[in-house]
C-alpha cells in the first residue's frame, strides 16, 4: 500500500488534530496513536513515510495541547513511532527534543500533569536509545534532564536517570560541556526518601561524572562529596552497594579524583 493510500485513510485524522473542538482532536489522536494496528493495516515502511511527510509535525504540536488527554495520546503515539525508529534524522530528533524542552525544560514546568511529564521523559529515552552516537543533539536536552531531575514525581526522577545514562554513554562531549547542569540537581536526590531514587541517582552519577569538565574539581568538592555522605550509611543495602560501585568507577576513570 503506497503512502498515498495511507493518506486516503489517515489524512482526515491528521487534519483534525488542529480542529478547535477538543473531542474531534481526541478522537483522531485515539486512532493515530494505535500504531501497532496502523502498522498491521498499512505496513511499517508506508506508515513511516506518511509519518515523516504528514503526521510528525502536527503530532508534536499536540504535545502542548490544552487538553491533558490529547497530550497523553500524542505522547503515547509518539513513543510507539519512536520504537519503530521514526525519529531517524538530526532534524527530526531536534524537533522532538525542542518540543519536550517546551514542556519541561524550564522551571516551573509548563507541563503540570506529572504523568504527562513521565511520558515526555519516556519518549526522550526511547529516541535517545535509537539515535546514532555520531548524530549531534541540541543542548536543550541537558536542560530537560537538569530540570526533570528535580521533578517532585519519583517516577519522573527515575525516568530522568534512565535518559541520563543513555546520554552519558553515547554523547560524552555534550555532557562534558554541561556537566553542572545535570550533576547539581541529580546530587540533591541522594537525600530522597525512596531507596530506588537514591540508587538510580548513584547509577546516573556513576555515568555522567567521568564525562569530565573543567568545573569537575569544584563540583566534586562543593556538591558531590558533601552529598555522598547522605548515603554513606544508607539504610538500604542496595544503595550502599551502589555507592561503592559508583565511587570505585570514579576512582578508575577520573585521575583528578585521587586528590580528594
Amino acid at each position: 500500500m503506497a503512502e498515498t493510500e495511507v493518506g486516503k485513510w489517515l489524512q482526515r485524522d491528521v487534519n483534525c488534530l488542529s480542529d478547535p473542538q477538543r473531542m474531534v482532536r481526541k478522537k483522531s489522536l485515539e486512532k493515530l496513536s494505535q500504531v501497532s494496528d496502523l502498522v498491521a493495516k498499512f505496513g511499517q515502511d508506508h506508515l513511516l513515510q506518511f509519518f515523516h511527510a504528514q503526521l510528525m509535525k502536527p503530532l508534536l504540536v499536540c504535545v502542548a495541547d490544552p487538553v491533558e488527554k490529547c497530550r497523553e495520546l500524542s505522547l503515547r503515539g509518539s513513543i510507539e513511532f519512536a520504537k519503530l525508529g521514526a525519529f531517524n534524522s538530526e532534524e527530526r530528533v531536534r524537533a522532538l527534543i525542542l518540543a519536550i524542552y517546551g514542556r519541561v525544560g524550564k522551571a516551573p514546568f509548563v507541563e503540570t500533569a506529572e504523568e504527562i511529564r513521565l511520558l515526555l521523559l519516556e519518549l526522550l529515552h526511547a529516541v535517545l536509545q535509537r539515535t546514532p552516537t555520531e548524530q549531534s543533539l541540541p543542548a536543550e536536552v541537558m536542560d530537560v534532564l537538569g530540570k526533570t531531575a528535580s521533578d517532585p514525581f519519583p517516577d519522573a526522577k527515575k525516568a530522568c536517570c534512565d535518559a541520563t545514562l543513555v546520554l552519558a554513554h553515547k554523547w560524552k562531549p555534550l555532557v562534558k560541556l554541561h556537566l553542572g547542569t545535570v550533576v547539581k540537581p541529580l546530587t540533591m536526590n541522594l537525600g530522597h526518601q525512596h531507596a530506588k531514587i537514591r540508587q538510580c541517582t548513584l547509577q546516573a552519577l556513576e555515568a555522567v561524572v567521568p564525562c569530565g569538565s573543567s568545573s569537575l574539581p569544584e563540583l566534586m568538592k562543593d556538591i558531590l562529596l558533601p552529598n555522598l555522605s547522605k548515603v554513606l550509611f544508607d539504610r538500604s543495602p542496595s544503595v550502599r552497594k551502589q555507592l561503592v560501585q559508583t565511587t570505585g568507577s570514579w576512582l578508575e576513570h577520573i585521575d583528578e579524583l585521587r586528590q580528594f
